[in-house]
């Protein structure tokens, strides 16, 4: 297929929540891919590869490291209903990857409220947060807390189900909002 000869990708996460990897073109590594997200037939939403990864440019595969994607599903999407699971890059229609709906886990937290994880540094939190990361998706995700200034700390709190920070002294994501 001309496609597989046309891109290097990878799916690094997938699950009932989200998708994200990295992919490029061979032989333009810098130009953006057009990326559709689809179940069955059904178009779930459009994105492109314009995240940072630094593990493909310390491997020498990327120049700039900008060929991430992570895609959250739509809110109501239940990848039970369907068959499979397929993406498709820039103008091709056979997709470059399909993937079983059984074959994919599914991490699906239902919480009532955000989930917060404060530590002490040096406690385990990266190996946490990761295990996390595979549970929540995009901006429902928020780690290092702490270093936020108080506004956007404010908007991270409004929109994430998982926060994660160092605990300094009394134990506050700000005014309003205890722990």
């Amino acid at each position: 297929m001309i496609a597989e000869k046309l891109y290097r990708w990878s799916i690094d996460r997938i699950n009932g929540r989200f998708i994200s990897g990295w992919c490029f073109t061979r032989f333009n590594k810098t130009k953006p891919v057009s990326i559709v997200a689809a179940a069955d037939n059904t178009v779930l939403g459009r994105f492109t590869n314009n995240g940072y990864r630094q593990d493909v440019v310390d491997l020498d595969l990327h120049p700039s490291g900008i060929c991430a994607f992570d895609f959250s599903f739509p809110a109501e999407f239940d990848p039970r209903s369907y068959a499979q699971f397929h993406l498709y890059f820039d103008w091709f229609k056979t997709p470059i990857a399909t993937i079983d709906y059984k074959d994919i886990q599914m991490l699906r937290p239902q919480l009532s409220s955000p989930l917060c994880f404060m530590h002490i540094p040096k406690t385990a939190c990266t190996s946490f947060n990761s295990f996390a990361r595979a549970c929540f998706s995009g901006e429902a995700f928020a780690t290092h807390v702490e270093r936020l200034e108080s506004e956007e700390r404010q908007k991270s709190v409004a929109r994430a189900q998982y926060l994660s920070g160092h605990q300094k002294g009394s134990p506050s994501l700000g005014p309003g909002v205890k722990l």
